[in-house]
C-alpha cells in the first residue's frame, strides 16, 4: 500500500537540511536552527536521523518489492552504497580544492552509504525478530565501547574520537574547539545502522497494514515506547548527536516514527494533501537535490566579490534591507529553498527522477 505521507516526509527532511545548511551567517542563527553544543538536542539535531530514517524507508520500498534473487539484490545494494559514499567524498574533494591534504574523509553522504550498506545486509539476511535483536546488540556493544575509556563523553578523550583519529588521521577529520573530532566519523556510524533499520521497519509495517487507522495507533504507541526508553536511558547515557549515543538513537527515532504517524493521519487518512505538494517535488529527487545544494553552497566560497567570499557578500545584501542579522540569515536560507524548489518542481514536472 502506497503512502503519500512517506514522500512528503522525505521532502520535508531535504528542505530542512537545506534550511540549516545555508544560513547567511553561522554567527547569526536562531537557537532552534543550531545544533546542541554537545549533550542534548535541538530540532536541527533531528534532521540527520530523519534523513537516515527515510533512507531506511526507501530501502523497505525497494527491497520489499524486489523479487530478485539474493545475489542481484546484494549487487544493487553494494552498487548504491558505493555510489553514495564516493559521491560524498567527491563533494568534500571539491570543497577542499581537490587537495588530499585538506580532504575530510567522512561526512553526511559517506555515513549514509556505510549505514545503508550494513542495514541492507541485515535486511537481506535476517528476519524481523533477528533484526530487532541485532539492533539491540549494536546499541549495547557500542555503548560498552563508549564506556571503555575513563572519560566516555569528553570531547578530547572519548573512544569515538580516539579510534577515528587512528583510522582516519586528524588531518582528514572535522575540528571542534581545536580538537580533531568528526561528528560523522567511522565508529559513530555503527549505531546509525539502527536508525536506518527503524525507518525500514516502520515503512515495512505501513506497507503490510491495510487498516490505516490502526497503523497510526501502532506507530504512535511505538514512538512513545521508544521515547520513554530513550529518556530513561539518558539518565546514564546522555543524548548526544556527535557520539550518536543509544539514547539519541531511541529519542530521534521516536520523533521520526511520531512525525510519520501524524503525516499518515493528515495526508493519507484525512486526505489533506495539497499543502505537501512542494515537499513531494523534493522527495522525488531527495538525494540529488541535497547534493546540488551542498555543491552550490561550496561554490560560493570559491569566488570573491568586492574582496570577500561571494557567500558573505550576498548575505550582506540581505542584511541591508532587513536590518536584523538573524532574520537576514534565515531569509538567506529560505531564499535557497525557494531556488531549489524551482529545480525540484522542474524535475518532477518533467518526470525526471535521478537515482543514485
Amino acid at each position: 500500500m502506497r503512502y503519500l505521507s512517506i514522500d512528503i516526509m522525505r521532502g520535508m527532511t531535504v528542505v530542512a537540511m537545506i534550511l540549516v545548511n545555508t544560513p547567511g551567517s553561522w554567527q547569526y542563527i536562531y537557537p532552534p536552527l543550531a545544533h546542541a553544543e554537545w549533550h542534548g538536542y535541538t530540532p536541527t539535531d533531528l534532521i540527520f536521523p530523519f534523513f537516515l530514517f527515510i533512507v531506511g524507508s526507501a530501502m523497505s520500498l525497494s527491497l520489499g518489492r524486489d523479487r530478485s534473487a539474493y545475489p542481484v539484490k546484494f549487487q544493487r545494494l553494494s552498487s548504491r552504497s558505493l555510489k553514495i559514499f564516493f559521491l560524498g567524498l567527491a563533494l568534500h574533494f571539491y570543497a577542499a580544492n581537490f587537495s588530499w591534504e585538506n580532504l575530510r574523509l567522512m561526512g553526511v553522504l559517506q555515513r549514509i552509504g556505510i549505514a545503508y550498506f550494513i542495514a541492507g545486509l541485515i535486511v537481506l539476511s535476517c528476519r524481523r525478530r533477528q533484526r530487532v535483536l541485532i539492533s539491540i546488540v549494536i546499541l549495547a556493544v557500542y555503548t560498552l565501547l563508549l564506556f571503555s575509556v575513563d572519560e566516555p563523553f569528553g570531547l578530547a578523550a572519548n573512544v569515538v574520537g580516539v579510534i577515528d583519529r587512528q583510522l582516519l588521521g586528524a588531518a582528514h577529520m572535522w575540528s571542534i574547539d581545536g580538537i580533531a573530532f568528526d561528528p560523522e566519523g567511522l565508529l559513530s556510524t555503527i549505531p546509525c545502522v539502527v536508525t536506518v533499520l527503524l525507518g525500514y521497519e516502520a515503512t515495512a509495517y505501513l506497507s503490510a497494514e491495510k487498516n490505516r487507522q490502526q497503523a497510526v495507533k501502532t506507530l504512535t504507541m511505538a514512538a512513545l515506547g521508544l521515547m520513554l526508553a530513550g529518556y530513561v536511558l539518558s539518565l546514564w547515557l546522555p543524548i548526544n548527536k556527535s557520539l550518536w549515543t543509544a539514547s539519541y538513537v531511541l529519542v530521534t527515532g521516536a520523533w521520526a516514527v511520531l512525525v510519520l504517524a501524524v503525516l499518515v493521519l493528515i495526508v493519507d487518512i484525512y486526505g489533506k494533501q495539497a499543502w505537501g505538494r512542494c515537499f513531494v517535488w523534493f522527495g522525488a529527487n531527495a538525494l540529488i537535490l541535497y547534493v546540488v545544494s551542498w555543491a552550490w553552497t561550496a561554490t560560493y566560497y570559491k569566488f570573491s566579490i568586492a574582496g570577500q567570499p561571494a557567500y558573505d557578500f550576498i548575505y550582506q545584501a540581505f542584511v541591508t534591507p532587513i536590518g536584523d542579522v538573524y532574520l537576514a540569515s534565515l531569509a538567506f536560507a529560505v531564499a535557497h529553498i525557494l531556488l531549489f524548489s524551482l529545480l525540484a518542481w522542474q524535475l518532477y514536472r518533467k518526470k525526471i527522477f535521478i537515482k543514485v
